[in-house]
């Protein structure tokens, strides 16, 4: 056992620095690549800049538009809820005002209906006097005449 030990150790003193050397190139070439696609990255990025400087400007040119809109929206808004409440108000300025104008309108109907009943009485009325009579042949012959004579 003994014996394996020492052959083991002296087999790992001879392959531990070239395990070490291996690792280490493959640590270089891990380290070699990552370098590269940290330029290309950076490449990359430097080419997507005048893009983001269009977009950028692009949203700033659409941004006073918005904004435009929005102000308009919220003077929409606003002026709907003003309209709104100021008919609510007339309309309930109407129902109160109707009610006292119906109340005058019949005082007035009924002043005016007697005022009527006591001229009418006070008339004296023709015996003569048909109310149910058409007249409209005596106008057809009055009209007759009346051509005739010219």
């Amino acid at each position: 056992m003994d014996a394996l030990i020492s052959s083991l150790s002296s087999v790992s003193a001879q392959l531990l620095p070239i395990v070490g050397v291996v690792a280490l190139v493959f640590l270089c070439i891990l380290l070699r690549k990552l370098w590269n696609l940290i330029d290309e990255a950076t490449k990359t990025v430097h080419n997507l800049e005048p893009t983001l400087k269009g977009i950028e400007m692009s949203i700033d040119k659409v941004q006073g538009p918005l904004d435009s809109a929005v102000k308009l929206t919220k003077s929409i808004d606003e002026l709907s809820t003003k309209t709104s409440s100021g008919l609510n108000h007339a309309s309930e300025i109407a129902g109160e005002n109707v009610n006292k104008a119906k109340v005058i309108f019949q005082e007035q109907l009924e002043k005016a209906k007697a005022i009527l009943a006591k001229a009418t009485s006070s008339q004296k009325q023709d015996p003569f006097e048909r109310k149910d009579r058409d007249y409209s042949e005596e106008l057809k012959e009055y009209e007759k005449e009346k051509v005739d004579h010219e």
